[in-house]
């Protein structure tokens, strides 16, 4: 039997490890690591490939260690570039500045209008959460960390779903997270410059900060 991980062989896998074999992972001066602190930056960067996810950790932590730690990376990712967040398409113009495209002469003038989405917006996102919220168990352990979710908006604007992305360490705190998103979280849907609505994602983190 070998030691350490055994090596992944399958397609559409992809892992992130905090350093390269033999090297340690920092700690770090914040709350987080800066492994951490990276991955909850960069998973929730608009138009930023899950291909990518990778490289770009990779260079934020060997610029926070000073090159001391290089996070490593193992996957294979197939097909198109895939994405968690797609980026806001900004609307591009053929003439006046207009966003829209200029169709051939005889089609009426223009070929059509490009779909520019608007992600969802939080309404009252200050609300949602309060202090005595914090979970009485991890309050009295002191239990404190960072929670990064992925929450599934629905037309409406309603959280159909809650993923924990990075975990805050607590059960208790990313339970109590999803538990109040769910309950109070409110949007303004998905929309697109024609006014359609659709499903969307909205990807953020809190912070549990023991008071006492």
């Amino acid at each position: 039997m070998a030691r350490g991980l055994a090596d992944v062989q399958a397609d559409d896998v992809l892992l992130i490890f905090a350093a390269s074999p033999g090297q340690v992972a920092f700690d770090g001066d914040s709350t987080n690591s800066p492994f951490a602190e990276s991955l909850a930056k960069r998973i929730i960067q608009p138009g930023l490939p899950v291909q990518m996810l990778g490289f770009k950790i990779r260079d934020d932590v060997l610029a926070a260690t000073a090159g001391r730690q290089r996070p490593y990376t193992s996957g294979s990712i197939t097909g198109d570039d895939l994405y968690l967040i797609k980026a806001i398409e900004r609307p591009t113009t053929s003439e006046g500045g207009l966003g829209l495209r200029v169709g051939p002469r005889g089609s009426g003038g223009f070929l059509s209008r490009r779909a520019v989405f608007e992600q969802p917006k939080p309404i009252g996102e200050e609300s949602w959460f309060t202090a005595k919220d914090y979970p009485s168990g991890a309050l009295q352990t002191g239990r404190e960390g960072r929670v990064t979710y992925n929450l599934s908006i629905d037309e409406t604007g309603a959280v159909t779903r809650c993923q924990i992305v990075i975990s805050s360490t607590s059960s208790a705190l990313d339970k109590v997270t999803c538990d109040l998103l769910k309950a109070r979280a409110q949007f303004r849907p998905q929309m697109d410059s024609e006014g359609n609505v659709s499903p969307g994602n909205y990807v953020s983190s809190l912070l549990w900060e023991n008071p006492n």
